[in-house]
Order: structure tokens, then C-alpha cells, then sequence
């Protein structure tokens, strides 16, 4: 006896919280609130928890690269002079340590965020509260640049009301992962302030956003990129300039995303 394995589908669902009107009627259209859409694999229909807690993405990269370095940002000794910068512009920015509390974006703002807080216990005696963000489905061109994301729980376990919230990443360029960060950080809650402390700024801005914290400006041409390395995520701490030589694009999702673009299902 032949058994049919359940079908692949994609489905397109918006991370914000649904009415159940708009969430029945999600998976054949679009809803009637201003959600924002995100790109779900799924094997079979999912429950309703399973819906937000099993999030598949099967498939593979979509381009693959290869750099050279061009040059040597920071060094480690560099960016442990850089962080107690930005650590004590932060504090003298606000007056003290006694209303913030720091979100940073997965992977690398989260590794620099919780620097910065060490920095700012040894100068204020107080250790500032910390949140992650993982931003992957609030980005607005995720599915144009989709390269088999690595969906990560965000987690911030305080009250967000009445503080100051600086929110923290490695490199700056577009800014369209500070507005995804902003969105996903409105609904935990509404604080009062958000500041937004970076690394490395590199330009090329494409919407309104400007930080108020920066470790270095570094200007870069387009085919350029900034990489930053962390000791607990990379085994060594530096940053470099470094380009692609190489990149070779796969067609394997081309067909698959086209269709849901389109509101046509990619399995057929």
C-alpha cells in the first residue's frame, strides 16, 4: 500500500498577533489588518501553535561567495577602545545608566550589547537588563534575499514601558535591519525613547535612519562588506573590509518564490 506523503506548501503569515477572523482567512488571502507578511515552509497543515513555534525553511543557499580582505577596521586591542567609547557616550548621553535597557539585534548585536553592559557595570555599579531581537520576518525584502534564514526566538524579558531602549547591531548600511528591528521591537511594548548604537556605520543608507551611538564610520563602495568578528561567536575579535570574488546564484528557489509573489502555489 502506497502511501502519500504530505505536500510541501508555502505559506505566506504576518508575526503579528491576529484576530481569528483575519487569521482563518490568511491562508487563502489577504488579511483585513495591515499585517505584514513573511514566508513560511510547512510540512502539512499546521496547528495553530505549531503555526509560530515549528517554523520549517528547507531549502538551500541561494548564493554562495567568496572574499578576500582588503583591510583591518579593528584589531582587537582597537575594539576594546571602540566599545568603552560607545560605553561611556551612552551613559553621559543619559545622564546615568538608572532608565536603559539594551535590546540587541542576533547574532553580533547581542554579543555587543552584552560588552557594552559589562563596560557600564564597571562605571555606574548597576547591570542594565538585556534583550535579544531576531528581526528575520519583519524584514521587507526577505523574500527577494532569501538565503536559508536562521530563525532565532527573540526574548525580552522586561517591561519596555517608561525606559530607554538602545537598541544595538554590528554594522549599519541600508537600514532596513534597524527598521525591522523597530517594528519587531513595537510589539513588545511601547518605551519611551529608542537610541540606536552601532560598530560600525558604512553608509549607503536607503531609508531615513541614523544612529546615535557609532564606534567608527567606514566608507564603503557597494561590492564591499564590513565583517565583524566577535570572540564568542567567531574565536577572535576584529573587524575587516573584505569583497566578494565570487558568487554564484542558485535557481533552486527562483520558481518556488516567483509563485508565491504571485499568490500561485509553488508546488504545482
Amino acid at each position: 500500500m502506497h502511501v502519500q506523503e504530505p505536500a510541501v506548501r508555502w505559506v505566506l503569515k504576518w508575526p503579528a498577533v491576529m484576530s481569528e477572523k483575519s487569521r482563518s482567512e490568511s491562508d487563502g488571502g489577504l488579511p483585513l489588518d495591515n499585517g505584514r507578511p513573511f514566508l513560511c515552509l510547512y510540512q502539512s497543515a499546521p496547528s495553530a501553535e505549531e503555526k509560530f513555534s515549528s517554523i520549517i525553511m528547507e531549502s538551500s543557499e541561494m548564493f554562495t561567495s567568496d572574499y578576500k580582505t582588503k583591510a583591518v577596521i579593528m584589531d582587537d586591542k582597537s575594539l576594546h577602545r571602540t566599545l568603552s567609547r560607545l560605553a561611556h557616550q551612552i551613559v553621559e548621553s543619559n545622564r546615568g545608566a538608572e532608565n536603559l535597557v539594551f535590546v540587541g539585534i542576533l547574532t553580533r548585536g547581542v554579543q555587543i550589547a552584552e560588552r557594552l553592559i559589562e563596560k557600564i557595570e564597571a562605571l555606574e555599579s548597576r547591570r542594565l537588563p538585556l534583550g535579544m531581537l531576531d528581526i528575520t520576518f519583519y524584514r521587507d525584502d526577505m523574500l527577494r534575499k532569501l538565503k536559508k534564514p536562521r530563525v532565532q526566538a527573540s526574548s525580552i524579558p522586561f517591561d519596555l514601558e517608561g525606559k530607554v531602549v538602545v537598541l544595538i547591531d554590528d554594522v549599519l548600511y541600508t537600514g532596513r535591519t534597524v527598521r525591522a528591528a523597530l517594528d519587531a521591537l513595537m510589539d513588545f511594548g511601547r518605551p519611551d525613547r529608542i537610541q540606536l548604537a552601532v560598530l560600525i556605520d558604512r553608509g549607503h543608507r536607503e531609508l531615513p535612519i541614523k544612529a546615535d551611538f557609532i564606534g567608527q564610520e567606514v566608507k564603503t563602495t557597494a561590492g564591499e562588506e564590513v565583517r565583524v568578528k566577535l570572540k564568542n561567536v567567531d574565536g577572535e575579535d576584529g573587524v575587516y573590509l573584505v569583497e566578494a570574488i565570487r558568487e554564484k546564484k542558485s535557481n533552486h528557489l527562483d520558481a518556488p518564490l516567483t509563485k508565491v509573489a504571485k499568490g500561485a502555489d509553488p508546488s504545482e
